[in-house]
């Protein structure tokens, strides 16, 4: 079953990469913040890694937000470090 939120989510990411007038550190505030919510739950990269089934490059990779992992990724991350997919966004407009 698909997330009801899923399509209003990567709409949003696509429109956000996209837009030539959304400036770089605006784009940085829509990149997933998947180290620090690792770190607060004292978990690795390796250990996320293991849990997902994906090569520990990618994840390192999402870590470093040199690649942002997909809507369905977040949630698979979400869903293995037990929180919301908001936790693992960088809010916006100071909104947590």
């Amino acid at each position: 079953m698909t997330n009801p939120h899923y399509s209003r989510i990567k709409a949003t990411s696509k429109r956000v990469q996209n837009d030539a007038r959304i400036s770089s550190a605006e784009r940085e505030l829509a990149r997933p913040k998947v180290k620090a919510v690792l770190a607060e739950k004292d978990k690795t990269g390796t250990w996320l890694s293991e849990q997902m089934g994906r090569n520990i490059g990618t994840v390192s990779r999402w870590m470093t937000n040199k690649v942002q992992p997909s809507v369905e990724q977040l949630y698979d991350i979400a869903k293995h470090l037990d929180v919301e997919v908001r936790e693992l966004l960088v809010a916006s407009k100071g909104k947590e």
